[in-house]
């Protein structure tokens, strides 16, 4: 990547902080009526101009840059830090494949974080086995292996 096309971001990031910034500060000023805070809400939401609404617009930024981060079909682009499923208080990290913008407003609200394909550097993945038992996840592998040659 060019030291031009970065710098370009950056300034356009910083720019697209402080029109945020300006929204959020209008959104929790003390004044707002609710029906003020519902027009501006709209506006936000709504087909307002060809891109489809501010929204829109930026889930459409965050989806393309992750579909652009893939090597091919069903990749993930990029992997979110979620608490481990396993243990409250573990001290590891856990991982959950994001694969679009929705993935990660998903994360964001929680919805997440008992995915089946999280994965906790400590516990391993989210597979419902138990951990408690045998850390690497081979609990009574001996016998889980005789029970199914005998059926």
């Amino acid at each position: 990547m060019s030291g031009t096309r970065l710098e370009r971001v950056r300034a356009a990031a910083s720019i697209a902080s402080l029109a945020l910034q300006q929204i959020e500060d209008n959104l929790s000023a003390d004044d707002i009526d609710q029906e003020e805070l519902a027009a501006i809400l709209r506006e936000l939401l709504e087909d307002t101009d060809p891109s489809g609404g501010f929204l829109a617009a930026v889930a459409q930024l965050l989806t393309a840059a992750a579909r652009r981060a893939v090597d091919g079909e069903g990749d993930v682009g990029f992997d979110v830090l979620v608490p481990c499923p396993h243990d409250g208080e573990c001290d590891g990290y856990a991982w959950v494949p994001a694969y679009s913008v929705t993935c990660l407003f998903r994360a964001l609200n929680g919805d997440l974080d008992d995915d089946e394909d999280i994965v906790c550097t400590v516990h391993g993945p989210n597979n419902g086995d138990d951990h408690d038992d045998d850390p690497d996840g081979r609990a009574d592998l001996e016998e889980q292996v005789l029970e199914a040659i005998r059926g």
